[in-house]
């Protein structure tokens, strides 16, 4: 359009040049590039076959039905033959540390340091028989919840205290004698000692968490939860749903697919197609590391797991971490909790000679439901549902977008994630209206979060309520049997 033509102020005709020849070579490669699938990272791809990279050198493994790769201790099966596709000694590049391996070292030194304290997970002496079991919800939080309010009436409604627990983090407050009351205190909320912590290396908090609710026997599900988290259901609902349908399942919520090895590829494509930008680049690289939403529902067994195996699990996610995404030159794709709390528990498969060979049919044998509980919104996510907010689309994003896009390949100094308008950070809710809100609460969804501390809901055009007192009315508007029923497994949208 004219307007696209003559651009933003502050694109340089340079710059101008570049997003249009880009605009051109996206409206030529239209199919290519939104349908291009990456050939197989295994440089073998005879079947039965597994190829390592060892040394620089390639070791292809034939003639065992499992096959254990000695120096990160993971397992692999035929079916999976294109594991393992990297290094396991350090290139040159590695040695000459780059701003890329400096953020993923300071993230992953910060999770050990951690896991480092966390002792192996003892069973405290089981509860008095007809006990009654608990919901443990484990608040994440910088100081204080944003809506105190709301938490309060979810609780308030619960028939008494013996039916949860509740254990809070605040990261703002090292020293827990001086810093102030939580609300939560009213409710019996136990506060956690303080921990390192910083975003993205919050791997090690959750595991610390999970180890203090994993003391109290009664404890059967564990809920992560954010400072700006609400219930989208009343407590009877939540307490119905994980401790009397589904108290033995543990619930994630996973990535689609990556379609390319490299994000700028993906985004181009996604851009082009509107797709949902949450994706996971772990699992191109290997087919048992997967990415999910850090807001996960854990069972009592699950839990015990990651306590006790997180190190083994970081351990093993850092090695397709430190490769998911390279053309990212200052940061990793994802982080520890997006993806080590299901290497884990895959890993724990692996190991017990468990594995069918299928990663998700291994998580489906052991009790994971696919299953989203928390509401989030990611650009472009939700595509063609009742929840879909559209994102740029091609043409505004080179308008708008072109000039991060430019630095983003030719800037070595461009911070993609704080610095960009490219960056895909959830959507966060400052107005809202009732449609909106109340069809969030008629879904499966538990929890949903990213809400501004002074939200407002839109009832009409000349009415606006606030977010504390309407969001408790619709709780009571819930039809339990349809909710279960409105089920995600994936946040995409029907365009995946």
């Amino acid at each position: 359009s004219r307007s696209i033509l003559k651009g933003p102020k502050n694109l340089s005709a340079g710059e101008m040049l570049f997003c249009w020849s880009l605009l051109i070579s996206l409206a030529s490669t239209y199919v290519a590039v939104c349908g291009l699938h990456v050939p197989s990272a295994s440089p073998s791809n005879q079947p039965g076959r597994l190829a390592l990279r060892q040394g620089g050198g390639i070791v292809a493994l034939q003639g065992s039905n499992v096959i254990i790769n000695k120096t990160i201790g993971m397992k692999t099966t035929e079916q999976e033959s294109q594991a393992w596709p990297f290094s396991t000694s350090p290139t040159q590049d590695q040695e000459n540390e780059t701003d890329r391996m400096k953020y993923m070292n300071s993230k992953l030194s910060l999770d050990m340091q951690v896991l480092a304290n966390v002792g192996s997970f003892v069973d405290p002496p089981p509860p008095p028989a007809g006990s009654i079991h608990k919901v443990a919800f484990l608040f994440m939080l910088m100081d204080e919840i944003n809506w105190p309010k709301i938490w309060e009436q979810f609780f308030y409604d619960a028939p008494s205290s013996s039916h949860y627990s509740i254990y809070v983090h605040r990261a703002g407050y090292q020293d827990l004698a001086s810093a102030p009351r939580h609300p939560m205190a009213d409710f019996g909320a136990v506060a956690v000692p303080w921990v390192n912590t910083s975003w993205c290396a919050l791997l090690g908090l959750e595991v610390v968490l999970l180890q203090a609710a994993l003391q109290d026997p009664l404890n059967e599900q564990f809920v992560f939860l954010s400072q700006d988290t609400v219930p989208l259901k009343n407590f009877g609902y939540v307490y119905q749903d994980l401790i009397h349908r589904s108290p033995q399942k543990s619930k994630m919520c996973f990535a689609n697919e990556a379609r390319h090895h490299h994000a700028i590829l993906e985004q181009i494509g996604n851009e082009v197609k509107r797709r949902c930008c949450f994706r996971d680049f772990y699992r191109v690289e290997h087919p048992r590391t997967l990415k999910h939403h850090q807001w996960i529902v854990l069972a009592k067994g699950h839990a015990k797991v990651i306590v006790n195996r997180a190190r083994e699990g970081l351990n093993v996610w850092k090695e397709t971490w430190k490769i998911a995404a390279p053309d990212l030159t200052t940061m990793g794709e994802g982080c520890s909790d997006e993806g080590v709390p299901a290497t884990t528990l895959l890993y724990d498969v692996l190991d017990r000679n468990a594995s069918v060979g299928d990663a998700f049919e291994d998580l489906e044998s052991i009790g994971v439901e696919q299953r989203c509980l928390t509401f989030v919104h990611w650009y472009n996510c939700f595509r063609n549902t009742n929840f879909s907010i559209p994102g740029w689309g091609i043409t505004d994003s080179v308008r708008y977008r072109g000039a991060d896009l430019y630095r983003y390949l030719f800037d070595k100094t461009f911070d993609f994630v704080h610095d960009s308008k490219m960056n895909g950070f959830p959507t966060r809710f400052e107005t809202l209206s009732v449609q909106y809100l109340s069809e969030m609460t008629q879904q499966d969804f538990m929890f949903a979060r990213k809400f501004a501390p002074d939200l407002v809901v839109q009832v009409d055009d000349n009415l606006q309520l606030p977010f504390e007192e309407i969001l408790p009315l619709l709780w009571g508007q819930v039809d339990p049997s349809a909710a279960h029923k409105a089920r995600w497994s994936r946040l995409a949208g029907d365009n995946a």
